[in-house]
Protein backbone atom coordinates (compact mmCIF):
# COMPACT_ATOMS: atom_id res chain seq x y z
CA UNK A 1 0.00 0.00 0.00
CA UNK A 2 2.92 2.42 0.77
CA UNK A 3 4.53 1.49 -2.83
CA UNK A 4 0.55 2.56 -4.33
CA UNK A 5 0.51 5.99 -2.24
CA UNK A 6 4.11 6.72 -3.25
CA UNK A 7 3.18 6.26 -7.26
CA UNK A 8 6.73 4.44 -7.40
CA UNK A 9 5.78 1.77 -9.90
CA UNK A 10 2.11 1.14 -8.43
CA UNK A 11 1.24 0.65 -12.20
CA UNK A 12 3.05 -2.62 -12.02
CA UNK A 13 0.69 -3.33 -9.01
CA UNK A 14 -2.27 -2.81 -10.19
CA UNK A 15 -1.63 -5.26 -13.11
CA UNK A 16 -0.40 -7.92 -10.82
CA UNK A 17 -3.22 -7.50 -8.69
CA UNK A 18 -5.89 -7.49 -12.00
CA UNK A 19 -4.13 -10.63 -13.25
CA UNK A 20 -4.24 -12.39 -9.64
CA UNK A 21 -6.35 -15.69 -9.73
CA UNK A 22 -5.88 -16.69 -5.64
CA UNK A 23 -3.27 -17.81 -3.36
CA UNK A 24 -0.33 -20.04 -4.93
CA UNK A 25 -2.37 -20.39 -7.95
CA UNK A 26 -1.20 -19.19 -11.19
CA UNK A 27 -1.82 -15.44 -12.02
CA UNK A 28 -4.35 -14.84 -15.45
CA UNK A 29 -4.58 -12.10 -17.85
CA UNK A 30 -7.36 -9.48 -16.61
CA UNK A 31 -8.81 -12.45 -14.18
CA UNK A 32 -9.51 -9.17 -11.71
CA UNK A 33 -9.78 -6.30 -13.87
CA UNK A 34 -12.65 -4.93 -11.76
CA UNK A 35 -10.33 -3.82 -8.78
CA UNK A 36 -7.94 -1.53 -11.29
CA UNK A 37 -10.48 1.65 -10.55
CA UNK A 38 -10.06 0.67 -6.69
CA UNK A 39 -5.79 1.06 -7.31
CA UNK A 40 -6.89 4.64 -9.57
CA UNK A 41 -8.86 5.64 -6.38
CA UNK A 42 -6.43 5.04 -3.84
CA UNK A 43 -3.86 6.80 -5.42
CA UNK A 44 -5.72 9.71 -5.76
CA UNK A 45 -6.97 9.78 -2.06
CA UNK A 46 -3.68 8.51 -0.40
CA UNK A 47 -1.26 10.31 -2.62
CA UNK A 48 -2.79 13.43 -2.79
CA UNK A 49 -4.26 14.03 0.52
CA UNK A 50 -2.36 12.09 3.13
CA UNK A 51 0.88 11.95 2.46
CA UNK A 52 1.17 15.66 0.36
CA UNK A 53 -1.31 17.02 3.70
CA UNK A 54 2.08 14.92 5.91
CA UNK A 55 4.83 16.16 3.81
CA UNK A 56 3.46 19.77 3.72
CA UNK A 57 2.89 20.03 7.51
CA UNK A 58 6.54 18.24 8.10
CA UNK A 59 7.90 21.01 5.86
CA UNK A 60 5.97 23.88 7.79
CA UNK A 61 7.19 22.60 10.78
CA UNK A 62 10.99 22.83 9.14
CA UNK A 63 10.49 25.53 8.15
CA UNK A 64 8.97 27.35 11.09
CA UNK A 65 12.03 26.03 13.34
CA UNK A 66 14.56 27.42 11.10
CA UNK A 67 13.23 30.74 10.95
CA UNK A 68 12.98 30.99 14.29
CA UNK A 69 16.65 30.35 14.78
CA UNK A 70 16.64 26.57 16.55
CA UNK A 71 18.84 23.97 15.78
CA UNK A 72 16.76 21.31 13.42
CA UNK A 73 17.53 17.68 13.17
CA UNK A 74 20.56 18.10 15.37
CA UNK A 75 21.33 16.45 19.26
CA UNK A 76 22.21 18.19 22.24
CA UNK A 77 25.73 17.32 21.87
CA UNK A 78 25.48 18.50 18.04
CA UNK A 79 23.94 21.35 19.42
CA UNK A 80 26.79 22.26 21.73
CA UNK A 81 29.74 21.50 19.32
CA UNK A 82 27.88 23.80 16.99
CA UNK A 83 27.88 26.53 19.82
CA UNK A 84 31.76 25.77 20.37
CA UNK A 85 32.27 26.60 16.76
CA UNK A 86 30.96 29.36 16.44
CA UNK A 87 32.13 30.62 19.69
CA UNK A 88 35.64 29.61 18.21
CA UNK A 89 35.31 31.57 14.96
CA UNK A 90 34.44 34.70 16.45
CA UNK A 91 37.43 35.33 18.31
CA UNK A 92 40.23 37.00 16.05
CA UNK A 93 42.67 36.96 18.79
CA UNK A 94 43.43 33.85 20.49
CA UNK A 95 46.88 34.94 22.02
CA UNK A 96 47.62 38.21 22.75
CA UNK A 97 51.17 37.30 22.73
CA UNK A 98 53.27 34.09 21.87
CA UNK A 99 57.10 33.31 22.46
CA UNK A 100 56.52 34.59 25.86
CA UNK A 101 60.44 32.83 26.78
CA UNK A 102 61.85 35.38 24.63
CA UNK A 103 60.67 38.37 26.21
CA UNK A 104 63.30 40.38 28.73
CA UNK A 105 62.43 38.98 32.55
CA UNK A 106 60.68 42.69 32.92
CA UNK A 107 58.61 42.54 30.20
CA UNK A 108 57.34 39.06 30.70
CA UNK A 109 56.17 39.99 34.65
CA UNK A 110 54.58 42.95 33.28
CA UNK A 111 52.86 40.78 30.64
CA UNK A 112 51.39 38.42 33.52
CA UNK A 113 50.07 41.15 35.53
CA UNK A 114 48.63 43.40 33.05
CA UNK A 115 47.05 39.60 31.72
CA UNK A 116 45.95 38.36 35.41
CA UNK A 117 41.93 38.99 36.41
CA UNK A 118 43.23 41.08 39.40
CA UNK A 119 43.98 43.71 36.92
CA UNK A 120 41.07 43.80 35.09
CA UNK A 121 39.15 43.61 37.70
CA UNK A 122 40.46 46.50 39.14
CA UNK A 123 40.53 48.94 35.98
CA UNK A 124 36.81 47.38 35.53
CA UNK A 125 35.94 49.00 39.41
CA UNK A 126 37.85 52.10 38.34
CA UNK A 127 35.77 52.32 35.33
CA UNK A 128 32.48 52.19 37.29
CA UNK A 129 33.77 54.52 39.98
CA UNK A 130 34.23 57.04 37.14
CA UNK A 131 31.49 56.92 35.80
CA UNK A 132 29.80 57.28 39.07
CA UNK A 133 31.45 60.47 39.50
CA UNK A 134 30.16 61.63 35.96
CA UNK A 135 26.96 61.20 37.26
CA UNK A 136 27.30 63.35 40.15
CA UNK A 137 27.64 66.27 37.65
CA UNK A 138 24.83 68.70 38.40
CA UNK A 139 23.76 72.00 38.23
CA UNK A 140 23.65 74.28 40.13
CA UNK A 141 26.22 72.76 42.38
CA UNK A 142 25.37 72.01 46.01
CA UNK A 143 28.33 73.14 47.28
CA UNK A 144 31.33 75.51 46.24
CA UNK A 145 33.60 72.85 46.59
CA UNK A 146 31.51 70.27 44.29
CA UNK A 147 32.94 71.13 40.98
CA UNK A 148 36.99 70.95 42.35
CA UNK A 149 36.06 67.00 43.16
CA UNK A 150 34.73 66.16 40.34
CA UNK A 151 37.78 67.78 38.58
CA UNK A 152 39.88 66.04 40.60
CA UNK A 153 38.80 62.50 40.52
CA UNK A 154 38.04 63.10 36.69
CA UNK A 155 42.20 63.82 36.72
CA UNK A 156 42.85 60.91 38.77
CA UNK A 157 40.89 58.77 36.86
CA UNK A 158 42.39 60.10 33.26
CA UNK A 159 45.67 59.35 35.02
CA UNK A 160 44.84 55.49 35.72
CA UNK A 161 43.42 55.02 32.36
CA UNK A 162 46.74 56.77 31.33
CA UNK A 163 48.85 54.27 33.06
CA UNK A 164 46.95 51.34 31.88
CA UNK A 165 47.21 52.00 28.52
CA UNK A 166 51.36 52.75 29.05
CA UNK A 167 51.79 49.23 31.00
CA UNK A 168 49.46 47.22 28.40
CA UNK A 169 51.33 48.80 25.69
CA UNK A 170 54.90 48.27 27.15
CA UNK A 171 53.78 44.69 27.72
CA UNK A 172 52.10 43.73 24.42
CA UNK A 173 53.41 46.18 21.93
CA UNK A 174 52.14 45.50 18.88
CA UNK A 175 49.89 42.90 19.31
CA UNK A 176 48.25 45.73 21.71
CA UNK A 177 46.03 47.14 18.69
CA UNK A 178 45.05 43.16 17.90
CA UNK A 179 42.39 43.34 20.37
CA UNK A 180 38.82 45.68 19.53
CA UNK A 181 38.91 46.26 23.69
CA UNK A 182 42.40 47.32 23.70
CA UNK A 183 42.07 50.05 21.19
CA UNK A 184 38.52 51.35 22.44
CA UNK A 185 40.57 51.65 26.23
CA UNK A 186 43.11 53.62 23.84
CA UNK A 187 40.44 55.88 22.62
CA UNK A 188 38.74 56.51 25.81
CA UNK A 189 42.68 56.82 27.55
CA UNK A 190 43.40 59.61 25.10
CA UNK A 191 39.66 61.60 24.86
CA UNK A 192 40.67 61.45 29.21
CA UNK A 193 43.89 62.80 28.46
CA UNK A 194 42.77 65.80 26.18
CA UNK A 195 39.50 66.73 27.96
CA UNK A 196 42.02 67.01 31.02
CA UNK A 197 44.52 69.08 29.15
CA UNK A 198 42.50 71.20 27.17
CA UNK A 199 40.50 71.77 30.84
CA UNK A 200 43.60 73.16 31.72
CA UNK A 201 43.65 76.50 29.46
CA UNK A 202 40.56 78.88 30.37
CA UNK A 203 39.49 79.74 26.54
CA UNK A 204 39.31 76.09 26.62
CA UNK A 205 37.66 75.15 29.56
CA UNK A 206 34.43 74.19 27.89
CA UNK A 207 35.34 72.39 25.33
CA UNK A 208 37.46 70.03 27.82
CA UNK A 209 34.60 69.80 29.87
CA UNK A 210 32.26 68.24 26.76
CA UNK A 211 35.71 66.26 26.00
CA UNK A 212 35.88 64.68 29.65
CA UNK A 213 32.16 63.78 29.93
Amino acid sequence: LFEIMSTEGWVNVMYAGSDATGMYLQPRRDANSWVAPFFAIYVFFSFMFLLNLSVGVIVDQFMELKRSGKSVMLTPSQQKWLETQKVLFSRKVFFTLTHLERLPPRRKRLYRAVSSKYFENAIMVAILINAIFMMLKVFPQPTSWWDEVLETMDAIFAFVFLVEFILKFYALQESYWKDVWNRFDFLCATISVSGLLLSLIPALAAVGEITAV
